[in-house]
């Protein structure tokens, strides 16, 4: 025991006492927000606002006051009536003409009739706003073809939107409102931590082990601790690492969540439901209804359970794969040899990951449900089918399958183990393997 204490406070101490440790635990939230927050910022900053003259060359002379009048950001449209090579010879010589528009016929009789010429590839945003203006313009055109009074009036009252909202049942028949968004979501995050934490914590332990085998600190350890005790000491270790790094992310998250309620909301609290009120309260001239049914959507989803699910399953899931990842460290020194032997590993996480991501969509369906219990896709499948209320027996035989399953990774890992810790050479065969796992 004392032994096992000694290695896991070596491998905890290891990296927590780096700087790059303490420097990245605080950085990565950060990123990740940057990572949400730069794309919406490039989309704002990154538009191109400078005024760039397309003329219209409109041969109907229907089209070009209903162009002028939507016109957009960034376009500014001229009525153009000279031949079409001029204004080609002009495009070619100078960059002050950006493009030419001809209509040739009437787009009611011929859709396609209108072309768009320039010098460069023409952004999205001036085809879009010469689809959705002139669209506009001849629906008009269409409906007073009709030749009935206020027709179009007519048609703008009979357009109707529905607000539909969802309630579910719970076991004991309470309705509460819920969220296909709302919970899809809610499951990918987690789906996407359990991917993110255990690939990393367990590569972790595979280079933990292949680094000490490379400077032959292997040899000295085996003289004073059992194989079994050393892996599992670096398995444990690795992980607490794991469990600081997700606590004090927890803490970071929890400061940002009451820093934005002191300044939104001028209150702070942990309930869901007073949190939802405080937003209601805070609308101007009444709450956005679909704002509201999303935040009642979260606050009646079970955090509690599904908090206890992913401690439960990131706990297998990352001592089975970090068994593998430390058996695949022991079998080989060399860091491409690793690299071949985890590939497989690494990929049974990726399939978890892509059978969680679109189960999330059909979270009841026979796949999902079938996926559940299968080892290396339980834990992923399962936390994005817990926002949806999965029935009880399924989660508590999923963890049951998931605890047998990992106390086999570890038997088969350690017996690879033992074995490979102080082999140095050639990378073992198949066959050699399995002559190691029938050791006894």
């Amino acid at each position: 025991m004392n032994n096992f204490l000694i290695v896991l406070r070596k491998e905890y101490m290891t990296i927590v006492g780096k700087k790059s440790f303490i420097i990245m635990t605080f950085l990565t939230p950060v990123l990740m927000i940057l990572l949400g927050a730069v794309p919406a910022l490039l989309g704002v900053f990154a538009k191109d606002t400078s005024d760039k003259e397309v003329i219209i060359v409109d041969q109907t002379g229907k089209y070009y006051d209903a162009i002028k009048d939507g016109e957009a950001e960034g376009f500014h449209f001229m009525d153009g009536s000279a031949d079409i090579s001029e204004y080609k010879s002009q495009a070619l010589s100078s960059d002050s003409l950006y493009a030419v528009v001809v209509i040739t016929k009437d787009l009611l009789e011929d859709p396609r009739a209108i072309t768009i010429y320039s010098t460069a590839t023409i952004p999205p945003a001036l085809q879009d706003n010469l689809s959705k203006t002139l669209s506009r313009e001849l629906q008009q055109e269409k409906i007073a073809s009709y030749q009935i009074p206020e027709l179009d009036k007519i048609i703008a009252d009979s357009k109707v939107s529905v607000n539909i909202s969802t309630v579910q049942w719970s076991a004991d028949g309470e309705e509460v409102a819920a969220s296909a968004t709302v919970g899809m979501i809610t499951g990918q995050i987690f789906n996407f931590a359990l991917y993110f934490f255990v690939i990393m914590y367990g590569s972790m332990v595979m280079e933990s082990v292949r680094v000490e085998k490379k400077n032959r600190i292997m040899e000295i350890l085996a003289t004073s601790v059992k194989p079994t005790t050393l892996l599992w000491a670096k398995i444990v270790g690795i992980g607490l690492v794991g469990i600081t790094q997700l606590l004090m992310w927890g803490l970071f998250f929890v400061i940002v969540f009451v820093a934005l309620q002191s300044l939104l909301l001028s209150s702070v609290t942990f309930d869901m439901n007073q949190f939802k009120d405080a937003v209601m309260a805070a609308q101007e001239g009444g709450y956005d209804a679909e704002l509201a049914g999303s935040l009642e959507a979260l606050a009646n989803i079970n955090y509690g359970q599904i908090i206890f699910c992913f401690l439960c399953y990131f706990i297998t899931s990352y001592v089975s794969f970090a068994a593998l990842y430390a058996a695949s460290g022991a079998v080989t020194d060399a860091e491409e040899g690793v690299n071949q032997i985890t590939l497989p590993i690494t990929i049974l996480l990726v399939f978890g990951f892509i059978f969680g991501f679109y189960s999330a969509e059909n979270p009841n369906t026979n796949i999902s449900l079938i996926t559940s219990f299968i080892p290396f896709m339980a834990p992923n499948v399962m936390m994005v089918r817990l926002p949806f209320n999965p029935p009880a027996w399924q989660v508590w035989l999923s963890i049951s399958i998931m605890i047998a399953f990992t106390c086999f990774f570890v038997w088969f890992a350690a017996k690879i183990f033992r074995v490979g810790m102080l082999m140095y050479g050639k990378k073992p065969t198949m066959k050699e393997l399995w002559r190691w796992i029938k050791y006894e």
